[in-house]
């Protein structure tokens, strides 16, 4: 039998990007590698990712930059303890970062730290410090607060559920953050059995606001482009992942049925306009 053993598990990505329709334009494939990315061995250490001064552009249909940034570095450590509890940092963080020339951020940071303990049966992760400034919608800036209190307190998933049972604050005036309705005694899960909260305590205007956005809690809904989720957070049994900005373009309507190839939309003619992200960081500790 082999010996018993720690198995470290987290990742780190400071942007990614795929686009399949711009303007009117459908059917493109324009997917840019994952930038700055980090990941850990299962033996633990180090890992580490940086990029600088990127920026991917298109000249069709139109001159374009899907996704830029001035610079952006992502890192990972894992180790033991004298005590043999296994510590995990995942981080990621980028400075100028853009999205099709119409999201903007001066500097957005994803953070997350574990413990593990030997006797322990899942990981205790915590946020800390995620940070995301200068947050811009076609020229109209936002104001994003975070509250990691709540994550960093309740630093497993049966202790998020038990807050939130007994907080009538949680269920009623915050529900938005853990997507419930308001009337939710315990937190509604995905399909794929995660909740999905965020850090967001508020989003606002500094100055005027967009008038083709509207601000729904931690999401923002621009008519004829698409929607902008912040600071969302997965949580599952021992596993966290924290997604600090993430755009889901609206596709553009399809061409008229003026003739059999325009009738002939496939797999491959962009029927989601694609998606862009920020720093993204992800931890479940690991397993014996």
């Amino acid at each position: 039998m082999p010996g018993r053993r720690y198995i470290f598990k987290a990742n780190a990505i400071a942007a990614a990007a795929r686009v399949h329709a711009i303007d009117s334009t459908r059917g493109l494939h324009h997917t840019i590698p994952a930038l700055a990315v980090a990941a850990l061995p299962t033996i633990g250490g180090k890992s580490e990712g940086k990029a600088n001064n990127f920026c991917f552009q298109v000249k069709e249909p139109r001159k374009l930059s899907i996704l830029s940034v001035q610079h952006a570095h992502s890192f990972i450590d894992g180790s033991l303890d004298s005590k043999g509890v296994a510590h995990t940092v995942t981080h990621s963080e980028v400075d100028g970062w853009s999205f099709l020339e119409k999201v903007r951020a001066e500097r957005i940071v994803a953070h997350l730290e574990s413990a593990h303990g030997q006797n322990e049966s899942a990981p205790l992760i915590r946020p800390r410090k995620n940070i995301i400034e200068g947050l811009d919608l076609g020229g109209y800036q936002l104001k994003v607060v975070l509250d990691e209190r709540l994550f960093g307190r309740c630093d497993s998933r049966k202790a998020l559920a038990d807050e939130f049972a007994k907080s009538d604050d949680l269920q009623t005036k915050y529900a938005w953050r853990f997507n419930a309705d308001g009337k939710a005694k315990a937190i509604p899960t995905n399909a794929q059995g995660y909740y999905v909260c965020t850090l967001v305590k508020s989003i606002k205007w500094v100055g005027p606001a967009n008038p083709d956005v509207t601000i729904d809690g931690y999401v923002l809904r621009w008519a004829g482009f698409g929607t902008i989720y912040i600071g969302e957070v997965l949580v599952g049994e021992g596993y966290r992942r924290i997604s600090m900005i993430r755009v889901d373009l609206d596709a553009p309507p399809p061409p008229p049925k003026t003739g059999v190839k325009a009738m002939m939309l496939t797999a491959d003619d962009g029927l989601d306009g694609g998606s862009g992200s920020g720093p993204d960081v992800g931890s479940n500790g690991g397993g014996t």
